[in-house]
This record gives structure tokens, sequence and C-alpha cells, in this order.
């Protein structure tokens, strides 16, 4: 069965399959996505109609299980981790003189990768950008992508949110 799936910092969506249990709306999940694995929601099953409606580019890949109590608190951790790298990185841009506006911090499950997105009037040097995501991360796999004005809005309501 294949289900839609909402996931990441900009709720992207995609198409999941499953071998097993039927998902509900609302089902937390954990799947399998280009980025590695990450928690989503399961909006509705992707019946073709549905399907069609998608943007192109979607993601299409496999639900690996029901989010567990083990996964929700690994969640809750990787959250609050977001947070403090979110100051931790906001120190460094004012270090670094670099002229961006944060907007948030995104770990993805597992706390191996991290993406930071930001809005900018220009383009940012790619050098200075690993640089800046290396010294909050800790971690090579990361990554960091500049949004229009709109996604900026999105992504602090959503912050707020979560």
């Amino acid at each position: 069965m294949k289900y839609i799936v909402h996931y990441g910092a900009m709720r992207q969506l995609g198409v999941f399959s499953y071998t097993e249990p039927v998902f509900r709306y609302g089902s937390r999940v954990i799947v399998r996505t280009p980025r590695g694995q990450e928690a989503g929601v399961v909006r509705c099953e992707a019946t073709p109609e549905i399907v069609s409606k998608l943007d192109s580019g979607f993601v299409e890949d496999r639900i690996v299980r029901s989010m567990t109590d083990a996964d929700e608190t690994e969640y809750r951790r990787l959250r609050q981790k977001e947070r403090e790298n979110l100051e931790r990185c906001k120190q460094i841009i004012q270090e670094m003189n670099i002229v961006m506006e944060l907007v948030r911090v995104e770990r993805i499950l597992g706390g191996e990768r991290i993406v930071i997105y930001y809005t900018a009037d220009g383009r940012i040097d790619f050098r200075t950008r690993q640089s800046a995501c290396r010294r909050v991360s800790n971690t090579n796999r990361n990554a960091a992508n500049q949004r229009p004005g709109r996604d900026e809005t999105d992504l602090q309501h959503r912050r707020l949110r979560s």
C-alpha cells in the first residue's frame, strides 16, 4: 500500500510504500528519503488521482516503520539540539560577518546530517557557507539551503509549531 507522507522542516510531500499495517491520517512514521531516515506524518492513501496532483520531483520510497517511543525521544532530542545549533549558527554568522539571515536549522533523524535554511540578498560563497556549517554541526554531512522570502515566513511559522 502507498501513502502520501509529509516530512522535514519544509514539509515535503512524498509517496511511500509499506506492506503490512494500514496507516491512518496523522500516523507518525519513519521514512527513507534521499537525505536519510526522517520522521514523517501520513496524510492519506496515495491514489493515482492524488499522486497526479503532486508537484513533479516528489520523493518515492518506503516507510521504514511506525514511529516508536525511542524514535519519539530521539526526535525530541534532535529538535532541542536544533535550537542549540540555531543559536550557535547565529554567533558564527556574526563572527564571520556573513550577510545572511538564518531561518532554521534542521537535524535529520540519527543526527548525522544537518540542514541550515537561510535567506540572503545575494549568493553566499560556498566555501564560507560550508565552513560555517562544519563549525555548527561537527559533521561533514551538512547542507545549507537558501530559501526565497516566502519560504522564510513559512519556516518560521513551522519552527514555532514544532
